[in-house]
C-alpha cells in the first residue's frame, strides 16, 4: 500500500498513497482522454470536405471507437480484481495517445490535391509532397468563372492537369484515409475499455461506500469537460490553415480546411505524458475487510471460465438491472449520434463557421454536461440517495426533459435561397430566361459566393462573374446590372434563433446530466458485491453494443437523406455539400421525442420493479411488508453505515 515502481518508493511519494490523490492524478488523463474522443466530433465537417466522405461514413468512423471497446471490454473487465489497476489504467492511456498519432497519419501519408488561390500568388499542396510549394497560375484555370468554354472541357482539363481548387486529398484515398482513422479509433476503443469498470472497482474497493459516489462525481464532472477541451482546441485548430502557413483565403472559403490533423498529434503527446504518475500508484489503498477476504477465498476454487459465465448469468437475469440497462441504451444511442453531429447542424442550421459550432459546443452543451454530473454526483452524496430515490429521480428528470426537443424543433433557420440552385433570377438588361445565361456554369462543383445585392449565388459563374481580385469577384452581370461584385462564401443569415437554441439545449444538458451518478449508483447496488465489476463490463458492454456505436451510423444515414446536392470531382461523389434545414431539424428532433417516451416508459418499469425490490447489494434485507418505501430507504442508509463502521474497525459486530 506504498506509492512507487518495483523498489523504488521514496517517502516523499507516500503521501499521495490515498484516495484523494489518486483522483487528483487520473482527472488529467481522464480529461485527456475524454477530448480526444470528442475531437474527432469537432472535425467531421472538415474531414467529410477534406476526404470525402459521406456522414454515414463519418459516423462508422466514430463507431470504430466503440467496436474496438467491444473486442475488448468484458475480457479486461473479468480482470478487474486480478490485476494492478492503476498500472493497467496507465497502459491503456498510452495507447489512447497511440491513437492519436495512428490518425494524423491520414494527413502525412497520403497524397494531396493543389490549392489554387484567386491571388495569382498561390499556395500549393503538390501530391505527395509533405511540404507545399509555390507557383502562378493563370486564373482562367478557375473553372467557376462566366466563361464561354464548356464546363466538360475545364473539368477535363483539370483532371488531367491536377489545377482544380479543391485542396483535399484526392477521392480516390477516400478508401485509404478512411482505414487508417478507423485503426486509430479501433485503437482508441481498446484503451478505453479499463476505464470504468477499473476506476468503478478501484474506488468503491477503497473507500467508504457513501464515499464512492463523491469521488466518481469528480472523476466524470473533470471527463466531461474533456469534450468542451475537445471542441474549444477544434474550434481553434479550425482557424489554423492545414499547412500551418498563411494563406489569403478565408474560413468562409470553401477551400479552407483547418489542421484537423494538429489535435490528434496535440491529445495524443500529452495522453502518453499523463499516464506516468498513475504507474506509481499501490494496488490497494486500504486492507481488504472480512467480507472482501471471503469473497476472494470462497472464489479461488471456481474455474475462471465458469466463473466468468456465472457472473454474466446472474446479472442478465436480474430484471432491475436489464430494464434500466436498456433504457440506458437508448438514451445513449441519441446522445452518440446526436453530441457527434450537433456541429454539423449548428454550422448547416444558423450558417456558422466550423470553429464558432465548436466553441458553442465546448462552451455550453459540453460544459453544462460537466456541471451536472458533478452536480448529481452532490446530490446523491449529500442526500444519502438509496436505490429507489436514484431511479425515481431519473424517472423525474426525464419527464420533466422532454419538453426541450419538443421546444427546439421550432428553433431553426430555412434553408437559404441559392441563385441557380433552387432560385432563379431573370436580367433585366437580358433577353435570356437566366442571366448567366451562355456562362457554362458546371452545377455539379458548388462554390457559393455572396453577392453585392445580399443574394446567394451557386457560384461566381452563377453570378455572371467574369474577372476576379484577390477575394473579390468583379464584372457580375447577374449583380446590380454589369457592375456587381461578389465574395466567397454565403452570405450573412437574418435568422436570430441561435441562442435560443443553445440556451435550451444548455439547459436540457444540465438537468439530463444530473442523472449520470444516480444511474451509477443505482446500477452497482443492483447487483450483488461479487458481481459489481461484471455488472459495470456487461453495462459498458450493452450500451456501446446497442447505443454509442449504432448511434452514429444510424444518424450519420439520417444527416445523408437530409442532403439536397452531394459534391463531386475527377474521382467520383464527394460529401454533401448542401442541407434542408427543415428536414435536417424535424428528423434530429422528432427521433428524439420518440426514444423519449420509450425511455420514460422503460424507467417507470424499472422504478416499479425496484419498490418492490428487498435486497441490495450491501446484502440486507431492507424493504419489509410492514414497512414503507421511504422507511425503507432511511434503514438501508442506516444499515449501511454500520457495516461500513464494522469494515473499518470503528464498531464491534455483535
Amino acid at each position: 500500500m506504498e506509492c512507487g515502481v518495483a523498489c523504488f518508493k521514496p517517502r516523499a511519494l507516500q503521501c499521495c498513497a490515498n484516495m484523494a490523490a489518486f483522483v487528483a492524478f487520473y482527472c488529467p488523463p481522464a480529461l485527456l482522454t475524454s477530448a480526444l474522443i470528442m475531437y474527432i466530433a469537432s472535425q467531421i465537417t472538415t474531414l467529410e470536405k477534406y476526404f470525402g466522405f459521406s456522414s454515414a461514413q463519418s459516423g462508422f468512423l466514430l463507431s470504430c471507437n466503440d467496436i474496438g471497446f467491444l473486442l475488448s471490454t468484458l475480457i479486461v473487465s473479468f480482470f478487474a480484481r486480478k490485476v494492478h489497476i492503476p498500472r493497467a489504467l496507465s497502459i491503456s492511456t498510452i495507447l489512447y495517445g497511440v491513437a492519436g498519432f495512428v490518425c494524423t497519419l491520414a494527413y502525412f501519408a497520403l497524397p494531396r490535391h493543389k490549392l489554387i488561390e484567386l491571388d495569382n500568388q498561390p499556395i500549393t499542396m503538390e501530391a505527395n509532397d509533405t511540404m507545399s510549394t509555390t507557383y502562378r497560375p493563370n486564373t482562367k484555370s478557375f473553372s467557376q468563372m462566366c466563361s464561354d468554354i464548356p464546363n466538360t472541357n475545364k473539368s477535363m482539363s483539370e483532371c488531367s492537369t491536377g489545377t482544380d481548387h479543391k485542396v483535399g486529398a484526392p477521392t480516390q484515398y477516400t478508401t485509404s484515409a478512411l482505414v487508417i482513422v478507423a485503426i486509430g479509433m479501433v485503437l482508441q476503443g481498446v484503451g478505453k475499455a479499463p476505464r470504468q469498470p477499473y476506476i468503478v472497482t478501484y474506488i468503491d474497493d477503497n473507500v467508504d461506500k457513501q464515499k464512492t459516489s463523491w469521488f466518481l462525481g469528480v472523476i466524470t464532472g473533470i471527463g466531461i469537460f474533456g469534450p468542451a477541451l475537445g471542441f474549444g482546441l477544434g474550434a481553434i485548430f479550425n482557424n489554423v490553415f492545414i499547412t500551418l502557413e498563411d494563406v489569403s483565403i478565408g474560413i468562409y472559403d470553401v477551400r479552407w480546411f483547418g489542421a484537423w490533423w494538429l489535435g490528434f498529434l496535440f491529445f495524443g503527446v500529452l495522453a502518453v505524458i499523463s499516464a506516468f504518475p498513475l504507474c506509481c500508484f499501490p494496488r490497494r489503498l486500504r486492507q481488504k475487510s472480512e467480507r472482501e477476504a471471503k469473497a476472494k477465498e470462497s472464489g479461488k476454487h471456481k474455474l475462471p471460465v465458469k466463473e466468468f459465465l456465472s457472473s454474466v448469468l446472474r446479472i442478465i437475469s436480474n430484471p432491475i438491472y436489464m430494464c434500466q440497462l436498456i433504457a440506458t441504451c437508448i438514451v445513449l444511442f441519441l446522445i452518440g449520434g446526436f453530441i457527434s453531429f450537433t456541429p454539423k447542424y449548428l454550422e448547416t442550421q444558423f450558417s456558422i463557421p466550423p470553429w464558432k459550432a465548436n466553441v458553442l459546443m465546448g462552451s455550453m452543451s459540453v460544459l453544462s454536461a460537466s456541471i451536472g454530473s458533478i452536480v448529481g454526483g452532490g446530490l446523491v452524496s449529500y442526500l444519502k440517495m438509496s436505490p429507489y430515490a436514484c431511479i425515481r429521480f431519473i424517472f423525474i428528470m426525464n419527464i420533466v426533459t422532454t419538453v426541450f426537443p419538443v421546444t427546439m424543433l421550432f428553433l431553426g433557420c430555412p434553408t437559404p435561397d441559392i441563385i441557380g440552385f433552387n432560385v432563379e433570377k431573370i436580367n433585366n438588361n437580358s433577353s435570356s430566361s437566366s442571366c448567366s445565361f451562355g456562362c457554362n456554369c458546371d452545377m455539379t462543383d458548388y462554390f457559393p459566393v455572396c453577392g453585392s445585392d445580399g443574394n446567394n449565388y451557386f457560384s461566381p459563374c452563377h453570378a455572371g462573374c467574369t474577372k476576379t481580385d484577390i477575394m473579390t469577384f468583379r464584372d457580375c452581370r447577374c449583380i446590380d446590372g454589369m457592375n456587381g461584385t461578389a465574395t466567397s462564401g454565403l452570405c450573412p443569415t437574418e435568422c436570430n434563433m441561435l441562442w435560443p437554441y443553445m440556451i435550451m439545449s444548455f439547459i436540457g444538458s444540465f438537468l439530463m446530466t444530473l442523472c449520470i451518478l444516480p444511474g451509477m449508483i443505482f446500477q452497482i447496488r443492483s447487483v450483488s458485491d461479487k458481481d459489481k465489476a461484471m455488472a459495470v463490463a456487461v453495462s459498458s458492454f450493452l450500451s456501446t453494443l446497442l447505443g454509442w456505436m449504432p448511434g452514429p451510423v444510424v444518424t450519420g444515414k439520417i444527416v445523408d437523406s437530409c442532403c439536397k446536392m452531394w459534391g463531386s470531382s475527377c474521382y467520383g461523389k464527394g460529401a454533401c455539400t448542401l442541407y434542408d434545414n427543415y428536414d435536417f431539424r424535424f428528423l434530429r428532433h422528432i427521433v428524439e421525442i420518440a426514444a423519449k417516451v420509450v425511455v420514460i416508459t422503460l424507467y417507470f418499469v424499472t422504478m416499479m420493479l425496484a419498490k418492490r425490490k428487498t435486497d441490495w447489494s450491501t446484502g440486507d434485507r431492507v424493504y419489509d411488508k410492514d414497512i414503507t418505501n421511504e422507511e425503507g430507504d432511511e434503514l438501508m442508509n442506516i444499515k449501511t453505515d454500520r457495516k461500513d463502521a464494522i469494515e473499518n474497525g470503528h464498531l464491534e459486530k455483535k
